[in-house]
């Protein structure tokens, strides 16, 4: 032990043991641990850690770590796909801006399991902080002040660059991953961008696994943008799932023209305010979402109308407000989502089911049943219209396209009265 416990001594940098004679003693316990076939050193000495940081692993084939660190090696990563976006709003997240580096930080979102150590950390920080003209840091916090993600991303030409991407640890931390992607694209197009590329190059795998699966690629992971798909990219897309797909990994592209299955759901205004963040004049604002609107959401709905093609388009059509004056009633289409999933299942299996997802308590749910069965839609991307769709216009879309223009219950609609109202927005005349 005391011959391994001097060369473990010999490696630490002089100065450190020059100036702390504790190492001594450090580096006994540090032998005897190797000796005895220990994975793991743990230890809160600031300068301990320093002195070994470099080569104990490499060295001894041990890691000598903080408390918090040996944790976070432990727990497993969450995967992208135990998506719960109720929980996205229930715990409060939103952003601050991060002025300096700290050791909160670092215990939070250092990644261990890539080898990065703390100094590695505080410098890829610090470079940010340094550039204050053009680039920021900022923290995901929730409403208990609990650190959830990390993000810096700055444009360079046309190109979104993330230099900094890092989630927490836990339930929520494959949540926020997948949604921090979409968060990513819609920062882009916001800020003029053309491209996302994520130079951070000690990313973890569940935040590597939700950037591949949204169309992320190669070394460092892009992806490029565009508001509008080009014929070249889409003439080969033959079936609604082709298309699916496409405007799931080119988000918030819209393919039109492709004969899709089109529903017309309508929805009183306090679930599209809660479910789709649709909100109007009569509405009191609520604050805009921290990482946008969820990617995923559930719809309960009376089971009326039970066979669905899968993937089916859907237009949100807000009904009236009963409490509104007539000349300030909503009754627009609002939104438009793609449709996963649709079944129809026993109140208790749908609330066990769905617990994750949706606005609804189980009461509530029991408000739509029809003896004791409801309809469950699973759907995802939702867009907000820029120009809400009133109903004049919306009838007369709907004449046009053979369809009903009473809206009580849901409608199927043409593939065509899609592509029509969307072709009513901003940006699309022409196309």
């Amino acid at each position: 032990m005391r011959s391994l416990a001097s060369d473990i001594l010999r490696r630490m940098p002089a100065e450190l043991t020059a100036r702390d004679r504790s190492l001594r003693s450090d580096a006994k316990h540090l032998a005897d641990a190797v000796l005895a076939g220990a994975d793991y050193f743990v230890t809160r000495d600031e300068t301990f850690l320093a002195a070994t940081a470099s080569w104990s692993r490499e060295e001894y084939a041990i890691d000598v770590l903080r408390p918090v660190d040996l944790l976070r090696t432990f727990i497993p990563p969450s995967a992208p796909t135990e998506f719960r976006s109720g929980r996205l709003e229930s715990v409060g997240l939103r952003w601050e801006e991060v002025t300096a580096s700290s050791s909160g930080l670092e215990e939070v979102f250092v990644e261990v399991h890539k080898g990065e150590k703390g100094k590695q950390f505080r410098k890829r920080l610090h470079a940010v902080l340094a550039r204050p003209a053009s680039a920021r840091i900022d923290l995901l916090v929730d409403e208990r002040g609990r650190k959830r993600a990390l993000l810096s991303a700055e444009v360079r030409g046309d190109v979104l660059s993330v230099a900094v991407i890092r989630v927490a640890r836990g339930s929520l931390g494959g949540t926020i991953a997948f949604q921090l992607t979409r968060y990513l694209r819609a920062l882009a197009l916001e800020r003029g961008a053309t491209a996302v590329e994520v130079v951070d190059d000690v990313v973890d795998e569940v935040l590597r696994a939700a950037l591949v699966a949204d169309g992320f690629e190669g070394a460092p992971l892009a992806v490029k943008l565009g508001r509008h798909p080009r014929a070249a990219q889409t003439e080969s897309l033959e079936t609604p799932g082709a298309v699916a797909d496409y405007e799931r990994k080119n988000w918030l592209q819209i393919v039109l023209d492709k004969a899709v299955p089109v529903r017309i759901v309508p929805i009183q205004p306090r679930y599209a305010r809660e479910l789709l963040g649709f909100n109007d004049t009569l509405i009191q604002l609520r604050e805009r979402p921290a990482l946008g609107l969820a990617r995923e959401f559930v719809y309960f709905a009376a089971p009326k109308m039970r066979h669905w093609d899968i993937p089916t388009r859907v237009l949100w059509y807000v009904t009236k407000d009963p409490r509104a004056r007539e000349s300030s009633a909503v009754r627009a289409v609002v939104a438009h989502s793609r449709v996963l999933d649709a079944e129809v299942l026993d109140v208790q299996d749908a609330a066990e089911k769905y617990r994750s997802l949706g606005v609804l308590h189980r009461g509530e749910i029991q408000g739509h049943a029809i003896d004791g069965k409801v309809l469950v839609l699973r759907f995802e991307d939702t867009q907000v219209l820029d120009q809400p769709v009133g109903k004049r216009s919306f009838d007369a879309l709907l004449r046009m396209h053979g369809t009903t223009t009473s809206l009580l219950t849901t409608r199927t609609g043409a593939p065509g009265l899609f592509d029509d109202l969307i072709r009513t927005q901003p940006g699309w005349e022409g196309r």
